[in-house]
């Protein structure tokens, strides 16, 4: 069983991302979206390093790091050429500011 996946770059580095990996049951699958800003940690401690390898982990998402993402992906923060004056992004800053 290999983890490794052939060609794990999905996304242009320019653009906002559109696809990730996910390990479902030890296989990636690749995903529609952008991934949840999160962490992973193992919430029990083993003393046997062998056992410790296949120790639970769990998830534990970022909220507002989500929440800033969501703001900034809206209509409203996104320049639109020259049209991108001070007041919009004013604007998406006081939006993002009250999450």
């Amino acid at each position: 069983m290999t983890l490794a996946v052939e060609n794990p770059i999905l996304n242009n580095p320019f653009e906002e991302p559109k696809k990730y990996w996910i390990y479902d049951e030890g296989q990636p699958k690749r995903m529609l979206g952008r991934r949840p800003a999160g962490y992973y940690f193992r919430s029990g401690r083993r003393s046997d390093a062998q056992a410790a390898l296949f120790t639970e982990e769990k998830f534990v998402e970022l909220e507002i790091v989500n929440k800033i993402r969501h703001g900034l992906s809206s209509a409203q923060c996104r320049p639109q050429g020259i049209g991108a004056t001070f007041f919009k992004e004013l604007n998406c800053y006081v939006s993002i500011k009250n999450l």
